[in-house]
C-alpha cells in the first residue's frame, strides 16, 4: 500500500527534506548526467550530506510513498 503525503505528516516532512529541494527526484535521473561544474558539485555535496543523515526508518518511509519518494529514497551513500 502506498502512503500519501496529504494523509501522512511524517511522509510529508521527509518529502520536504529529501525529495523536493531543488527538484532532487528529477535530477536523480538523466539530468544528473548532464550536470557540470559548480551545479554538479553542489548537488553531489548535498546528496552526500543527506545520504549520511537519513535513517533506515526514514528511507523505509520514503520507499512506501510514490515514485518520487521512492526515487529519492533509493539513493543512499554506501557505508
Amino acid at each position: 500500500m502506498i502512503r500519501h503525503a496529504n494523509e501522512d505528516p511524517e511522509l510529508l516532512a521527509l518529502i520536504r527534506r529529501y525529495v523536493s529541494p531543488e527538484l532532487r527526484y528529477m535530477k536523480l535521473s538523466g539530468s544528473l548526467l548532464r550536470m557540470q561544474g559548480p551545479e554538479y558539485d553542489r548537488f553531489a555535496r548535498r546528496l552526500s550530506e543527506d545520504s549520511q543523515a537519513i535513517t533506515a526508518e526514514e528511507i523505509t518511509t520514503l520507499l512506501e510513498g510514490g515514485w518520487r519518494e521512492r526515487r529519492a529514497g533509493g539513493f543512499r551513500r554506501p557505508e
